[in-house]
Formats: C-alpha cells, structure tokens, sequence
C-alpha cells in the first residue's frame, strides 16, 4: 500500500474536511484522508494544514488516527472514537467519532457530518419562555440558558396590600409567600412582552380625586375671598 501523502492526491482513496473549535473559539480546519488498505480495511489520516494529527515524529511516514475494520458494510458493535491531538501548540485535543461510518459499493460521499463546537460569538437576544427559563441567543448558533424567573404564590392573594405601582405587600391575612417555578403546582405561565391588566383600587383612586377636587374648591374660594378684600380695600382710597 502506497503511504498516505496529503500533497499526493493519488495516495488517498478519499478525503474530507471539518471545522473545529477550541475553548477560546479559534477555528481549526482539520482534513481527513481515507486510504483503503484492505477488502475490509481503511486507514484515516488526519492534517491541520501542513501539521500532521496523532503523528509519530520519529516515524518517516505518516501515522493513521485510526484503521476501520468493517464487517457486511459497517463497524462492528463498539465506539469507533478516538482522541485527536496535535493540532496546535497549545496541546489543543478533540474526540473524533467515526460511528456510523460503512463501506458499501458506489462512489464515496458525506452523508452526515457535524461539530459541536461553536466559534466565538457575540449575544444577540433573550428570550424568556412560559416556564420562566431565561435563554440568551449568540451570534454563532449557540443559545444558552443563563436562568429562571421564580414566581411566589400567597395562601389567600385577595390578602394582598396594594403599595402602589403595580406593586403588593405581604399581610397577615394573605400568609407567607410560597416560592415556585413557573408551571409547577399552582403557579401559572410566564408570558414575555405582554403589558399587565390594571389592577388599580378604583374606590380608593375615587377618594383621592373627591379629595383632591375639595382642596381645589377650597383654595379657588380663599382666593375669590382675598380678591375681594383687595377690592374693597382700593374702592376704601
């Protein structure tokens, strides 16, 4: 069998490539080689540009990352994975799973081929679902989930003390309050971007205007009154 050169297209049966990422989001272009060295038999050869992968130095040849063994077309029962190192300085590794992989009559191709690695990536939105759960979107296809809005459920909420602005207080009449995940027991659904009815005490909003109209009423009387003082005090010269 003719040793695999990545310069030498004739000396592989097949190749491919894939992208990677390390920890700090640098991409990595990694190029596969498959050389069939048997009936059943393929050697897979791995390079980063000019950098050989799983390579031996004190070998002349290239070193294969692995040799797949098939049996009618596929991979025996196991995990045909293995580590891949050498591909930059930093002692950068990743796994490479060959599952799936079978040998069959007709030309070669890709059939599926992923990565779970992600590149750098900068936010571009949040979402909050019913649930509460708070996921935060990236600009290179990655979402995350960086928390959960909790709700609290009172034993008689009619108990509430109404402190203005949309806000209630704890009584002793509505009991402690009761923490709890959104959709979990007595606790309702979160909806994102929707506006709270109002839940404004009308009796006493009513008061308050009779109030403010009587103090109004009030203070135009005091100043018709000095108006006319005023008067009588000029028609007095």
């Amino acid at each position: 069998v003719t040793p695999c050169n990545p310069q030498d297209p004739r000396t592989s049966t097949y190749s491919t490539s894939l992208t990677c990422y390390d920890a700090e989001g640098r991409r990595y272009t990694v190029a596969l080689y498959y050389v069939k060295t048997g009936s059943d038999q393929w050697a897979v050869y791995g390079m980063n540009g000019n950098t050989p992968l799983n390579d031996d130095p004190a070998t002349p040849e290239l070193d294969p990352l692995t040799v797949l063994n098939f049996t009618n077309g596929r991979i025996p029962d196991g995990d045909p994975s293995l580590r891949v190192t050498g591909i930059d300085a930093g002692n950068f590794v990743f796994d490479l799973d060959l599952t799936g992989t079978t040998q069959y009559a007709g030309e070669s191709g890709i059939v599926d081929l992923g990565q779970n690695g992600y590149g750098m990536g900068r936010m571009t939105g949040i979402a909050v679902g019913e649930d509460g759960l708070i996921q935060v979107r990236y600009s290179n296809g990655r979402t995350e989930i960086v928390g959960q809005i909790r709700l609290v459920d009172f034993r008689n909420p009619n108990g509430l003390q109404p402190i203005g602005n949309n806000l209630f207080a704890e009584t002793p009449d509505s009991g402690t309050p009761i923490p709890g995940a959104p959709l979990t027991g007595r606790m309702g659904a979160l909806r994102a971007g929707a506006v709270e009815e109002s839940n404004v005490d009308l009796t006493q909003e009513l008061v308050n205007m009779i109030t403010a109209q009587r103090a109004y009423q009030a203070n135009a009387q005091t100043i018709k009154t000095q108006d006319q003082l005023m008067q009588t005090i000029v028609n007095l010269r």
